[in-house]
């Protein structure tokens, strides 16, 4: 059962399927909309098919429930914003669907109340991956193929053609319980009964490769100066475009094993921006010549191992430590005995795995006691 877990293709599933115990009723909401009375104007706004409309200051003061009820009855559909900063029950759904995305994705929900047989919206596609939790009534939604694959906030958004004959490919009448789960971009269209209709769209910002880019430029600008360099005006194409390059020349930086603080400057820098890509052949040296300091911890597992630790290019007094395995001992010495190394030599002469002498030769890059030759 696919539950939360994201699909190319719009489909529907039972709530009670994914997340057994929960539950949300019309009263719920409505014990929302009186707790909540008194941000109506953060939290609500009205809309129709021709227009939205948000609380005056008198409405918001005094008569917030009263606006609500009267825009009801003109067919407007009452829309209540991040419900999940105000129910729990309603934050914990976002946390069980945040569970079925990668690390970074964010989940919102927004409530919407509808009356009998109106129109809120035509068609229209969201930015989000969505899930609309159907609470009270029955709803009809129409599925598209999407005319701008993959949307984002920020990109022009043309106008949508309501004639979706030709493109749809999904027809279904949500009932309380069920799920309708709509991809990014994917045209819809949702249609309320004569008994009016409550639902939950839970959005899903889904993190983008753009985002990842940005993540790991951000992680690489700890470690290289290019990056922390001020964007002055007149000069600021060429600088981006300086420190793509130097980013594009020495990729392979492996986020799990860089350390925040670490800042190498000049070869040392260049090593640990390659340290993902260490291989068995790669030819390795202690950094300066320098011996690599380590000692026997009283638990006799446990190696500590120093390295250099530089904070924005300022050489500390303190020296970063590391704990190893107390096995490698016998890899440290040998490591000392040599002036240059490989992986592979290191494992043919102490009987290690491949795989463990590579770990080990990259753990020790990013320590800063260890650096390619090439560099």
């Amino acid at each position: 059962m696919m539950g939360f877990i994201p699909s190319e293709f719009a489909r529907t599933f039972r709530l009670e399927d994914a997340l057994p115990d929960f539950h949300y009723e019309l009263a719920d909401f409505e014990v929302d909309l009186w707790a909540n009375r008194g941000q109506i104007a953060q939290n609500i706004r009205m809309a129709g098919a021709d227009k939205e409309i948000f609380p005056t200051v008198a409405a918001a003061r005094q008569d917030a429930l009263q606006w609500i009820f009267e825009g009801l009855a003109d067919g407007y559909t009452a829309i209540f914003n991040k419900l999940n900063l105000c129910n729990a029950d309603v934050a914990r759904l976002c946390q069980e669907i945040n569970r079925a995305y990668p690390d970074g994705a964010r989940t919102f929900v927004t409530a919407f109340l509808s009356p009998s047989s109106q129109h809120c919206f035509g068609y229209h596609y969201d930015e989000v991956d969505v899930f609309l939790v159907q609470v009270h009534g029955v709803k009809s939604w129409s599925v598209a193929r999407p005319s701008t694959p993959f949307p984002i906030e920020g990109m022009y958004k043309p106008p949508v053609d309501q004639d979706q004959c030709a493109r749809e490919y999904l027809r279904t009448d949500l009932s309380p319980g069920d799920v309708l789960y709509i991809p990014r971009g994917h045209i819809h269209r949702g249609l309320p009964g004569q008994a009016g209709s409550l639902h939950l769209s839970a959005g899903v910002h889904v993190p983008t490769i753009a985002d990842g880019i940005v993540q790991a430029v951000r992680k690489a600008s700890l470690l290289q100066e290019a990056l922390r360099l001020p964007a002055t005006a007149g000069e600021r194409d060429e600088l981006i475009r300086q420190a793509l390059e130097t980013l594009e020349a020495n990729s392979g930086l492996d986020a799990d094993l860089a350390e925040k603080r670490i800042y190498l400057p000049r070869d040392g820098l260049r090593s640990m921006l390659r340290v993902g890509r260490l291989v068995a052949e790669d030819l390795l040296v202690r950094v300066n010549g320098v011996p690599i300091t380590y000692k026997l911890m009283r638990d006799l597992s446990t190696l500590e191992v120093s390295g250099l630790l530089f904070d924005y290019g300022v050489r500390s007094e303190q020296r970063s430590k590391t704990a190893f395995p107390s096995g490698y001992y016998r890899a440290m010495q040998l490591i000392n005995e040599k002036c240059e190394f490989t992986p592979r030599e290191i494992a043919q002469e102490l009987g290690l795995p491949i795989e463990d002498a590579i770990e080990l030769g990259r753990r020790l890059i990013t320590l800063g006691v260890l650096e390619y030759k090439a560099c």
